[in-house]
């Protein structure tokens, strides 16, 4: 779940963003997550 500095940062966002969405700074990186795959907007602010 996001929390509400996350929310903000999100809320500048060029594109409308999808409830799923999160900060790649927030996302730990683990073996858990091997093949994860990111989706990036065609551009931001």
């Amino acid at each position: 779940a996001r929390d509400p500095m996350e929310e903000d940062m999100l809320n500048f966002a060029y594109q409308p963003v999808p409830e799923r969405s999160r900060l790649t700074c927030q996302i730990k990186v683990t073996p858990e997550i091997d093949g994860l795959v990111v989706r990036l907007p065609e551009r931001q602010i």
